[in-house]
């Protein structure tokens, strides 16, 4: 079974417009688990040449991840 933080990054590589509503989701139902700390560690290669996937994750997670 994949966890949410891996399909997160799954769906955050390919970026579509269905993809970013399944990442809101992901977080959403399982705010109180999830870790972002594992997806910007696993994330940070990419980063800055992804920069825009990289704000709009960030915003994401200010959203609805409990601070």
């Amino acid at each position: 079974m994949a966890s949410a933080e891996g399909l997160t990054l799954t769906k955050l590589v390919a970026f579509r417009p269905r993809y970013r509503e399944d990442i809101e989701t992901l977080l959403i139902a399982n705010r109180d688990m999830f870790d972002p700390n594992i997806v910007r560690s696993e994330w940070a290669p990419l980063a800055a040449s992804a920069l825009d996937r990289t704000l709009w994750l960030e915003d994401a997670f200010a959203r609805h991840l409990p601070s």
